[in-house]
């Protein structure tokens, strides 16, 4: 047993403490490993090892410039998920009934659910995230509803607690949670480790001063200090907010506290934050006090645009300040809002219930999508473009834009109906070779067509957004489409200044001037060709 493990338990004063962290280092064997991976927070940057994450130095040399001190992650919470019900309640023949979806049940398709064959599986699957340049992933002590999502209700009839009803930590939990950290630390990858999740903290039991949630916070602390690893984070709570749990140390006032305890427990040696949901507090609150004092911020995106995730990152950032990393450890699976978070050099995760079996897996959670790879160019086998260096370079937009099947398609018909076959033999007859044709007849008669498919291919690449957001990343090359997107989420989050739209007004009337110029200078091409390529009867 670590000397640091048995000093801890010689300070305890607490004696039913020190008895259940006894028990639970007793359960399972505990070795001196050394740590292979450790985390760590400079600046606005996460690293692993020393290394800011996503960059050439930690090996991946193809990524984007903006992956570089980000978190990808995926929430995955239920690794370590057990009902202390099952099977009398959450088996196919006694499933909990839920208001919003039918019947569930637990069970595999070809027998009883068990928590070591869930954490097994779980645990095969996380080389080939890491593949897929996944960095870190959530893991929770407590967990919501595993197939339907909250069962229509606020506290969830599953018994999945890593506490007893005194916010003891079950040795059980303990156990699977350490084999997680284990892997994660062989693999390079970060555990993102939450303690209490809405509608499961009503296990623990409320008492004056909610002493039982915070000898909670303060066991499980006190339990990831003292494991050989540090490659954790410490999530408090999920999706805190004015109104989302019972408990007050979990409440917006309430969570300062909670933060500070679980800062002390672990001596600082763990990085420590709880995730936010909803408007950002106001300054001044409590809950702004709190979102300052954490290592990292910390919050989700769920059921918002890209141009939402962009305006919430922003606003989040000017309300508790600009000097942690922001990461988000829960979205949905959009890679538009992936792409929004990255270009606000955010950490993104994403949840998938895996309910429409698309890995033919039964409904289990699927990997992480290989496009996560390639589209962000994470091992350097996908992206194109970033092999021969023209990733956040204005050619990544110019050369794609320079190709039109729409404009072949369109002058091959107009060619075909505008310049008549006698007019060629007509002039081969006179003695005009092919070239001379060509240069002398069908080029001027087919000018139109030409101005018409440069005037769209124009109009295209001028309004262009999406190609542009994803390929560049510098703001010196943004275009004025993704510029006043910026400047626009600016004013948003700026709380709507007039002065702040009037620019962007402005602009936006400035950018559709060389639209309109060209529409009127070009307009004579089209003129000429209405009585060009007649034929006497």
């Amino acid at each position: 047993m670590p000397l640091e493990i048995v000093h801890m338990l010689r300070i305890e004063t607490n004696p039913v403490y020190r008895r259940t962290i006894a028990l639970i280092l007793l359960a399972f064997p505990i070795t001196l490993v050394r740590a292979q991976t450790v985390v760590g927070i400079r600046g606005t940057q996460f690293t692993i090892n020393g290394q800011t994450t996503y960059s050439a130095a930690s090996g991946f040399p193809a990524a984007s410039p903006s992956l570089e001190g980000t978190l990808l992650n995926v929430r995955a919470v239920q690794a370590i998920f057990d009902d202390a019900h099952y099977p009398t309640q959450g088996s196919k023949e006694h499933p909990y009934l839920s208001s919003v979806a039918s019947p569930v049940s637990f069970d595999y398709p070809n027998g009883p659910y068990g928590a070591a064959q869930n954490l097994d599986e779980f645990l095969a699957a996380l080389p080939t995230w890491r593949r897929a340049g996944v960095l870190a992933f959530t893991v929770n002590l407590q967990g919501g509803g595993p197939s339907d999502g909250n069962f229509g209700v606020h506290d969830q009839p599953h018994l999945n607690s890593g506490f007893d009803p005194h916010g003891n930590l079950k040795s059980a939990y303990a156990q699977r949670l350490t084999r997680v950290i284990e892997r994660a630390d062989q693999l390079g990858m970060v555990v993102i480790v939450g303690y209490f999740y809405q509608g499961s903290e009503h296990w623990i039991d409320e008492a004056p001063d909610d002493k039982y949630m915070r000898e909670a916070v303060r066991q499980a602390s006190l339990f990831l200090k003292g494991l050989p690893h540090r490659n954790m984070m410490i999530e408090i709570a999920n999706e805190v907010s004015p109104t989302m749990y019972r408990h007050p140390l979990l409440q917006s006032n309430g969570i300062l506290d909670a933060v500070n305890l679980a800062k002390e427990s672990v001596q600082h040696q763990i990085p420590v934050s709880f995730s936010w949901i909803g408007v950002p507090p106001p300054r001044g609150s409590r809950a702004n006090d709190a979102l300052r004092a954490v290592d990292y911020v910390l919050t989700h995106t769920n059921h918002r645009s890209a141009e939402g995730v962009h305006q919430y990152i922003q606003a989040m950032r000017a309300a508790v300040g600009y000097d942690r990393p922001v990461l988000i450890n829960e979205d949905g699976i959009s890679s538009f809002n992936l792409q929004a978070a990255i270009e606000e050099h955010a950490g993104w995760g994403y949840y998938d219930q895996g309910l429409n079996n698309a890995c033919g897996n039964n409904g289990s959670l699927c990997p992480p999508s290989t496009n996560i790879r390639k589209d962000l160019a994470l091992d350097g086998t996908g992206n194109t473009y970033a092999k021969v260096g023209l990733t956040n370079n204005p050619l990544s937009i110019i050369l794609p834009s320079a190709v039109s099947p729409f404009g072949v398609y369109l002058m091959r018909v107009y060619a075909e109906r505008a310049i008549p076959f006698e007019i060629i033999e007509a002039a081969r007859m006179d003695g005009a070779g092919e070239l001379r044709i060509f240069r002398s007849i069908a080029l001027r008669t087919l000018m139109p067509g030409f101005v018409t498919v440069a005037l769209f291919a124009f109009v295209a690449c001028w309004n262009n957004y999406f190609l542009p957001l994803i390929m560049l990343s510098e703001p010196k090359w943004y275009p004025l489409t993704v510029g006043l997107q910026q400047w626009n989420s600016q004013a948003t989050a700026g709380g709507g200044a007039t002065s702040a739209f009037n620019i962007v007004i402005t602009g936006s009337l400035i950018s559709i001037i060389p639209l309109i110029l060209a529409f009127v200078f070009l307009q004579r091409y089209w003129q000429s060709g209405l009585g060009s390529g007649g034929v006497k009867g």
